[in-house]
């Protein structure tokens, strides 16, 4: 929170210095901090970002617990997949979540590897700026492979009954640095709803558009006191040591 940067795992390419949060929340959650390291040492450095941490994603596991192939799985069959066109695109890929487009950008590098062999891609992996006149077949490349390998299992839903569910929109977006999720003060605050007897908080990140006539891309903050992705699984996780259930 004192550096305004929540993200899991920085990466200092100059010094090579992997910093990596590895708490009770975050041990299972492997990020491929390490692996996107030894690809700009080993490779150089990509012009398409999505290439560099899609490797880097796609040769762990345990990624994110379950592995990349379980979560573009889950993205897929919910019809949650981007336009190929913005994963590829340098500035809206970082605008994007921290998980979710490393994730698909892991599932394409495995699209290009099943479809054109590993030599062709680590040929391409430096240079390749992808032309408009190739989106369209790649794209549908990229569909059918997670069609074929996709895991339609992953996404079945929980048969589970849910008890009466008594709680609060947990909205703790901090100003100051130090009050945002994740924090020590949204910990006690959760704590406090505990103490009224909920069972449940709701988490609602939002984001906006700059004008409401002309679309944009809506991003994902990345304030260290904003809801990012780790801020969010963060308090989520506070809630259910507290045996709350999450409403995202």
């Amino acid at each position: 929170m004192m550096h305004y940067n929540t993200q899991q795992a920085h990466l200092n390419f100059g010094k090579s210095e992997i910093h990596e949060v590895v708490n009770d929340i975050y041990r299972p959650l492997r990020t491929a901090a390490s692996n996107q390291m030894l690809c700009r040492k080993v490779f150089g450095k990509t012009k398409t970002h999505a290439l560099e941490e899609g490797l880097a994603v796609f040769l762990p596991p345990n990624w994110q617990k379950a592995g990349y192939a379980h979560w573009a799985s889950r993205l897929y069959h919910s019809d949650n997949l981007p336009p190929l066109v913005e994963l590829l695109d340098n500035d809206q890929y970082h605008r994007g979540s921290t998980i979710v487009h490393p994730c698909l950008a892991a599932s394409f590098v495995a699209s290009l590897i099943h479809h054109y062999g590993k030599e062709f891609f680590l040929e391409k992996y430096k240079d390749w700026k992808v032309q408009a006149g190739e989106i369209t077949r790649l794209e549908k490349e990229w569909h059918q492979y997670l069609s074929k390998r996709s895991n339609t299992s992953t996404t079945t839903k929980s048969k589970k009954s849910l008890p009466l569910l008594k709680g609060f929109n947990f909205a703790h977006e901090g100003y100051s640095g130090y009050d945002g999720y994740g924090s020590q003060k949204s910990l006690e605050s959760l704590q406090k709803i505990r103490s009224y007897r909920s069972n449940a908080i709701a988490i609602v990140p939002y984001s906006y558009m700059q004008n409401p006539t002309r679309p944009d891309f809506i991003g994902i903050r990345r304030r260290a006191f904003s809801e990012t992705d780790e801020g969010v699984i963060h308090a989520a996780a506070n809630a259910r040591q507290l045996q709350m259930k999450v409403i995202l």
